[in-house]
Order: structure tokens, then C-alpha cells, then sequence
């Protein structure tokens, strides 16, 4: 990877962290919403399958805090599983019951910084879309 596509794709992953953080503060204000937040952290870490690897990984997320106790997690994971990239795109609500999947878009894949741009773009916009009360 040239240095202008690492960073095309570090410019779209501040896009999609900027995003995030307008959900952020989109939600904060809503009816029953007690705290909110966002971030973003970076991996190299292992899997199940391939424990000593430095598999690069990106996460990014908004997250809401509700007077009933239960939260709602707005998370993107890019990913690098050889030989392109991954990109997760899925809705969370966590409760005392567990963590629950209320909504997950399909994988989305990527073979080079133009295609991690794009997909990351329209992974953010479907995620961004989903209302507060989604799916419960």
C-alpha cells in the first residue's frame, strides 16, 4: 500500500469516526437518554484460529446509555483477514440479560484503500440511519 492510499483509508476511517461522533451527539438529547459516547480503538491481535498473528483491526463506535437500564452500541469493525479487508457494521442493545444483536448489515469486503473507502462510507451511512429504538 502507497503512502496516499494508507492515507485514503486513515481519511476514511476519521470520516466515519466523525459520523459517529454526530450520532453521538444527535442521540444525547433524546427522551430517556442518561449518557452517551463514542470512540475508536486500534488492534493487532490474534484469533481463534491464528493466535500469534498481528491482525490489524480498527473499531468504531457510538454508544447511548437509557434511563431503563439498557444501552445501544452503534459499532463498525475494519478489518484485515488476508487477503482484503472486512468491514462489520451492527446495532447492540446490552441488558442484566446479556448482549443482544438487533441489527446487523451483511459483510462487506474490500481489495484495496478505494474499496475500504467506499465500503467504510456506506457501512457508516446504513449504521447511522438505524433510529435509537431500533428493533427494541
Amino acid at each position: 500500500m502507497s503512502g496516499g492510499e494508507l492515507a485514503e483509508v486513515v481519511r476514511a476511517i476519521a470520516r466515519a469516526r466523525r459520523a459517529l461522533g454526530r450520532l453521538r451527539a444527535s442521540v444525547s438529547g433524546a427522551p430517556g437518554v442518561r449518557e452517551t459516547g463514542s470512540g475508536m480503538e486500534v488492534h493487532a491481535v490474534g484469533d481463534a484460529l491464528h493466535p500469534d498473528a498481528e491482525i490489524p483491526s480498527v473499531e468504531l463506535w457510538a454508544d447511548a446509555e437509557l434511563d431503563d437500564g439498557t444501552a445501544r452500541a452503534w459499532s463498525l469493525e475494519l478489518r484485515w483477514a488476508e487477503p482484503r479487508w472486512v468491514i462489520e457494521a451492527y446495532l447492540l442493545k446490552d441488558s442484566v440479560q446479556g448482549q443482544e444483536e438487533l441489527h446487523a448489515f451483511p459483510l462487506r469486503y474490500a481489495d484495496d484503500a478505494a474499496g475500504v473507502a467506499r465500503q467504510l462510507a456506506e457501512a457508516t451511512r446504513e449504521l447511522v440511519a438505524l433510529p435509537l429504538r431500533h428493533g427494541g
